[in-house]
């Protein structure tokens, strides 16, 4: 496993059974990508999806939820949330709409069973993120004395973050899980840290909350900032 930044104080926090080795890549564990076996080739959000959940699950990627839909996040009907595993993306028998660049765009931190993120189900737990990163909130610099640096950044919103820090080996045991969470967020709080089934951000479509809508009316973008430590 290559040793990332911070890797003093990660160990010192694992040694106390907080938080566990953290990897800042999973070259070693890639498997080739698989070619689209339909006529039309994928949108460019499909790929984009694709690369990002075997960045942060390597195989099991095929088994984790993203969730998608246009207009403002907040006050959604509960199953606009409802979770989809990219294996089923563009199968075209499933009533649902395949990624746009019109959509919030989200993915589940934890592998579970079945597509309501139950934690009856849970599997795995496979990345850390914090939300509202550079703000204020969540101050620029300050998860890195814990954690070392950021697997990846997605800029949610005009100057804020999301920063995620891939485990690797995920967590499998949920009562280990929940306490790691919690103890950092009594160190560091952090908007729905302490869940481990929260939606995150994926670095594709955009911002559907109006606030941030620019002077053309268009909605912000949401992207990756520079390259994932995986690549």
């Amino acid at each position: 496993m290559r040793p990332a930044a911070g890797r003093a104080h990660r160990w010192c926090l694992a040694a106390s059974g907080i938080v566990p080795r953290l990897s800042g890549h999973h070259a070693s564990r890639h498997e080739t990508p698989p070619r689209m076996t339909t006529a039309a080739a994928a949108p460019a959000e499909a790929t984009a999806i694709r690369k990002f959940l075997r960045g942060v699950f390597a195989e099991d990627w095929r088994d984790a939820l993203w969730t998608g839909f246009t207009g403002d996040p907040r006050g959604r009907a509960r199953g606009d949330w409802a979770g989809w595993d990219l294996g089923r993306l563009l199968v075209p028998e499933i009533p649902r709409m395949p990624p746009t660049a019109r959509m919030n765009m989200y993915f589940c931190p934890s592998l579970v069973t079945g597509r309501d993120r139950c934690l009856a189900g849970f599997r795995s737990f496979h990345v850390v993120v914090y939300d509202d990163y550079g703000t204020g909130k969540v101050p620029a610099g300050a998860p890195e004395r814990l954690l070392g640096t950021p697997s990846y950044m997605i800029e949610t919103s005009p100057g804020n973050f999301q920063a995620g820090w891939v485990l690797d080996p995920p967590m499998r045991e949920l009562a280990r899980v929940r306490r790691m969470l919690a103890r950092l967020k009594e160190i560091l709080p952090g908007d729905n840290l302490d869940n481990p089934v929260a939606w995150r951000r994926l670095p594709c479509g955009i911002n559907g909350k109006p606030e941030y809508l620019n002077n053309l009316g268009r909605e912000w973008r949401v992207q990756a900032k520079g390259r994932p430590t995986w690549t």
